[in-house]
């Protein structure tokens, strides 16, 4: 497969925003439940007001 790449003028305006994110490897389950586990007396989700 062939590499691409595209020419990228906006980088020197973008400041310190990096020009690649490092995205969380999982589903949003085990995103709640890590938030969950690590914060046990914050509210981790609300959905429909509950």
């Amino acid at each position: 497969m062939e590499n691409i790449t595209a020419k990228t003028p906006w980088e020197n305006f973008m400041g310190g925003v990096p020009m690649h994110l490092d995205y969380f490897d999982g589903s949003m389950y085990d995103a709640v439940k890590a938030i969950a586990e690590k914060y046990p007396n914050n509210v981790a989700f609300v959905f429909m007001g509950k």
